[in-house]
């Protein structure tokens, strides 16, 4: 079973996030901004993500 897993890069405005589903890989979630602080970003995807996933991993993409 794949884990779901919150994606987080760096953009032209700032950090984003996305939350994608394990098996599909589909994104559920994501951010609606660009964040100035990376630990900012994962906050506010944390907040929306909460304990949901059973297994979850944190990706920092180059993107």
């Amino acid at each position: 079973m794949a884990a779901d897993r919150v994606e987080v890069w760096r953009a032209a405005d700032g950090w984003r996030w996305r939350y994608r589903e394990g098996r599909s890989g589909l994104t559920l979630a994501d951010s609606g901004q660009g964040y100035s602080r990376r630990v900012d970003c994962l906050a506010a995807a944390r907040r929306v993500v909460g304990r949901r996933p059973r297994r979850l991993r944190v990706v920092l993409a180059d993107a």
